[in-house]
């Protein structure tokens, strides 16, 4: 059911003294659980009973600001509140399968490039990806020692151009002067949610190289740009 339009659920039955706490999921669908302490799969099984698209193999996570979301399993206990925003989206154990093969050797190079950090790759349904890297180095000139950094490898990788980049929303200057040309606040948007994010934009006009390392590349070109700004 839309955000708009909430079944009401009664706590009458639950036990102690639990109030119904209202929560939102993937942006549109509001849904009511009894009591503030659930577990990952209570709360997708109540939007399932609610009438929210999902199933109980979708992946949750949560909003904890910042841009960033946290991942919990089907045993794992929550503490939630009225208003709290979760994302549930498919689970893709073969995300892969789902890119073309030079996308999917594209992400492997980047894997590679980026050991230390973990990876997310959710297929946009046409053969391409959106990545989500969990941490990258900036230092200085920024406060923020690190940040995550997303992007979309489309399927037409690698003919075609990675643009633009994100990055965290709270990026700060030591010096707090402006982020300057090229960085400016927008969502960054995926299948199941969005983030807050700093878009980077600095598109390629020369020739493509016809490569699979054309999205490290590049990616490695912004990071060198943003870190020397």
């Amino acid at each position: 059911m839309s955000i708009d339009s909430v079944k009401e659920v009664s706590c009458e039955n639950s036990k102690g003294n639990d109030k119904v706490i209202t929560i939102v999921i993937n942006e549109n669908w509001s849904v009511e659980l009894c009591g503030n302490i659930q577990t990952g799969l209570s709360i997708k099984d109540a939007a399932v009973e609610q009438g929210v698209p999902i199933d109980s193999s979708f992946v949750l996570s949560v909003e904890r600001g910042n841009g960033q979301n946290k991942i919990f399993g089907d045993e794992d206990k929550i503490s939630i509140h009225n208003g709290l925003v979760f994302h549930a989206i498919p689970d893709d154990d073969n995300s892969f399968d789902n890119c073309t093969a030079v996308v999917a050797s594209s992400i492997e190079k980047i894997q590679k490039q980026f050991p230390n950090s973990s990876m997310e790759v959710i297929p946009d349904g046409s053969g391409g990806a959106y990545v989500i890297i969990d941490s990258v180095e900036l230092g200085a000139p920024y406060v923020q020692q690190t940040t995550w950094l997303g992007f979309r490898i489309t399927d037409a990788c690698p003919y075609v151009d990675v643009y633009p980049h994100f990055v965290r929303p709270d990026l700060m200057r030591m010096d707090n002067s402006p982020l300057g040309a090229g960085m400016s606040p927008n969502a960054f948007t995926v299948p199941g949610g969005k983030r807050d994010a700093i878009q980077i934009s600095r598109k390629s006009n020369k020739q493509i190289p016809p490569t699979d390392s054309w999205p490290l590349l590049k990616l490695l070109k912004v990071m060198k740009w943003l870190k020397s700004q």
